[in-house]
């Protein structure tokens, strides 16, 4: 469904010229195609940043968008931390990796590198030739 210039209007909450909310209408189809309802965030910033640019204001918006994504993977890294920290005392406590890393909601792959598992090499067998895939499939080490 196409953007009108009122919905425009309205999610800027400011007049613009029917020029420029033409503009805005274009890109906001496409970024709506993008990014769907269920996304509304991306949505919602992929907005702001047409918009941003098209007022000139993109290096403030870029500078915007960085720092917002600096602050997220710190916050990642930090949560990250936290689970890793979980995993740790469970497996002390006697749990497997496995159950560890369904509590944490992580593969136990991911569990067992937190911990320097180191990987086993894949077995030679008849079926993958030693290359520890089979029917050509890759394992992304």
């Amino acid at each position: 469904m196409a953007t009108s210039l009122d919905e425009i209007r309205m999610w800027l909450d400011e007049d613009v010229p029917d020029e420029r909310a033409r503009e805005l209408a274009v890109l906001f189809d496409e970024i709506n195609e993008r990014y769907p309802a269920d996304r509304d965030g991306e949505r919602t910033d992929a907005r702001i940043a047409a918009y941003k640019h098209l007022a000139g204001e993109r290096d403030r918006e870029v500078a915007r968008l960085n720092l917002k994504l600096a602050q997220a993977r710190q916050a990642e890294a930090e949560a990250l931390a936290g689970l890793r920290q979980i995993v740790t005392m469970e497996i002390a406590q006697g749990a497997s990796k496995l159950a560890a890393a369904r509590l944490v909601g992580r593969d136990w792959r991911t569990v067992s590198a937190w911990l320097g598992t180191p990987r086993k090499p894949a077995k030679k067998t008849k079926k993958t030739g030693g290359r520890g895939h089979v029917h050509g499939e890759t394992e992304q080490r």
